[in-house]
């Protein structure tokens, strides 16, 4: 079970604040619920019309070299994420570098980065993974990784690929996508497809956790929250999703005395089901859709 982060702001803009409070929030979780999002991290911006990533092995509290890069990065859209490994960490697709999130694809001169948490199960008639060699194979194609072969890049490539078969824009394109593909039998059983995804034009965020599994409504979460720099609701100027809700009334006496975090905030549970998405620099154009599946 990973942790997401994402912000779009309508200014080039720090992650330092919100990163800070994820860092106390995750250390806590990990030393005082033995929850432990420690199998790597990493961090997507999006600058010049380009996304560009950093991948990390360490926990996100412990690593020096991602806080290096959060502390000179600003952006109008960022994601960061923290890696719990579903797979054993001695395995090919446990802990290593390649293996942590962001993954970074482009198709037909488009950017896509893709942060998941969850856990999916492929029909291995179709899809068969070559660890080793780093190979994704889909019938009679094939295509290099740059994974082990986890299953959030496996998804990220369906989807893409996908898209080819619908002359569209975003963000109908993704939305239709994404009906078509949760329901593909290639996808023969999941816990969880949450995700944050960047394009060279949205920011799309997913909650979508299986109700036949008891656990996966609380464990599989995901929020947001509208915020502008007076902090004030009225006129948004950032748009903040989360796996938690950072600074709402669960964290904030953990959180309290991190610069600028005062009081609980309203943050906003994303339902099953439904996609966030909203434009690059544009946090008040946000829009929420219940996809058809």
């Amino acid at each position: 079970m990973c942790r997401l982060l994402g912000i779009v702001s309508n200014k080039e803009t720090k992650l330092l604040t919100m990163y800070d409070t994820l860092s106390v929030v995750l250390r806590k979780l990990c030393k005082d619920y033995g929850k432990c999002h420690r199998d790597g991290c990493g961090i997507a911006w999006f600058l010049n019309n380009s996304w560009h990533i950093k991948k990390f092995a360490e926990p996100l509290w412990e690593s020096k070299n991602l806080r290096h890069v959060v502390d000179r990065v600003e952006s109008k859209a960022i994601i960061v994420h923290a890696r719990k490994a579903t797979y054993p960490i001695n395995s090919p697709m446990g802990l290593r570098i390649e293996n942590s999130h962001p993954y970074i694809y482009e198709e037909n001169g488009t950017q896509f980065v893709f942060a998941h948490n969850g856990h999916i199960i492929f029909d291995e008639t179709h899809i068969k993974i070559d660890p080793r060699h780093r190979t994704l194979h889909i019938d009679d194609y094939t295509e290099p990784l740059t994974s082990y072969g986890t299953d959030s890049e496996i998804f990220l490539r369906l989807l893409v690929h996908k898209m080819n078969t619908y002359n569209a824009s975003e963000p109908g394109q993704i939305v239709r996508v994404l009906e078509e593909i949760l329901v593909d039998p290639l996808i023969r059983d999941f816990r969880a497809i949450n995700f944050i995804m960047g394009t060279n034009k949205f920011i799309y965020a997913l909650r979508y956790y299986n109700e036949c599994y008891s656990d996966c409504e609380e464990k599989y979460t995901l929020y947001y929250l509208r915020k502008n720099h007076n902090g004030t609701y009225k006129n948004e100027n950032d748009i903040f999703i989360s796996s938690e809700p950072l600074t709402g009334r669960k964290w904030i006496s953990a959180t309290k005395d991190i610069a600028h975090v005062l009081n609980s905030e309203k943050w906003i549970e994303l339902k099953n089901r439904h996609l966030l998405y909203v434009p690059i620099g544009q946090p008040k154009k946000i829009k929420i859709a219940k996809l058809k599946i």
